[in-house]
C-alpha cells in the first residue's frame, strides 16, 4: 500500500515522523543487503512493503511501525545484482543520473545508488512529487542511443546534459521539514555525487538519534 496516497496520514502531524521510520527501517534491510555485497537496483515506494495493515489512524501507523508490530521488507529482488556485477536496471523517477551512466558504461553496481534511490523515495512520500521527472527524456535518448547505434560516446554525451540539469533540480529542492537534521540526511542521500552519499549503516546510525528526538515530540504533543 502507498501509505503517500491517504490524506488522513498524509496531512498529519505523525506524518514526517512516519517516513522517517520508513527511511530508517529501509535502511537497516539495505544495511544487511551491502554488508553481503548486494545492491538493489529498484528502491522506490511500490517496492517498500508491509507484512500487514499498518493501521487506519496516523497514530497508529506510527506507533505499529516504531514497535516493530508491522515490519517493512524490500520487494522485487530480481532487480539486485553483487558488487562486482555490471548495471542493468534503473528506474527513471528514483535512479540517480549515475545509475544510467553505469548501464551505458557497462560499470559495477554499488552502494550508493541505493541510497539515492531511498532518499528520492522519502523526498517523494514527504511531497508527493518526483523531482527527477524532467530527467526522463535524457535516460530514453541516451540508452536509445546506445541500443540504436551502439555508440557509448554519444549516450554518455547525453547523460552529461542529465547530470547538469540533476545538479540545477538538486540545488532547487527545498523541504520544509520540522526536523532540520532529517532535511540534511536526506539531502545528502541524493547528492549528485555518489562520493559525498552516506552509507546505509551512516543513515541508520543517524536516524537512531533523530527518532528518539521524534518520540520525545511526539509526547508532547499528546
Amino acid at each position: 500500500e502507498d501509505l503517500t496516497s491517504r490524506d488522513e496520514l498524509f496531512y498529519s502531524n505523525e506524518w514526517e515522523e512516519i517516513v522517517k521510520e520508513i527511511v530508517y527501517r529501509t535502511a537497516r534491510d539495505l544495511m544487511e543487503l551491502h554488508s553481503r555485497n548486494w545492491v538493489h537496483l529498484d528502491v522506490k515506494p511500490s517496492n517498500i512493503m508491509f507484512d500487514k495493515f499498518p493501521g487506519k489512524t496516523s497514530s497508529e501507523v506510527l506507533e505499529s511501525l516504531r514497535k516493530g508490530e508491522v515490519r517493512i521488507k524490500l520487494s522485487d529482488m530480481a532487480s539486485a545484482r553483487r558488487v562486482w556485477e555490471r548495471a542493468h536496471h534503473y528506474t527513471p523517477e528514483f535512479s540517480p543520473p549515475d545509475q544510467v551512466r553505469a548501464i551505458i558504461a557497462s560499470e559495477n553496481v554499488y552502494p550508493g545508488l541505493d541510497v539515492f534511490s531511498l532518499g528520492m523515495t522519502a523526498i517523494y512520500m514527504l511531497t508527493r512529487q518526483t523531482p527527477l521527472r524532467p530527467l526522463t527524456k535524457y535516460y530514453d535518448m541516451a540508452i536509445a542511443e546506445l541500443l540504436a547505434n551502439n555508440s557509448k560516446e554519444k549516450a554518455l554525451t547525453i547523460l552529461d546534459e542529465a547530470e547538469k540539469e540533476y545538479y540545477s533540480i538538486y540545488k532547487s529542492i527545498n523541504l520544509r521539514l520540522k526536523d532540520k537534521g532529517f532535511k540534511e540526511l536526506l539531502l545528502k542521500m541524493i547528492h549528485p555525487d555518489p562520493k559525498m552519499r552516506p552509507s546505509a549503516h551512516e543513515i541508520v546510525e543517524e536516524l537512531e538519534g533523530m527518532r528518539a528526538e521524534g518520540r520525545k515530540r511526539h509526547r508532547q504533543l499528546i
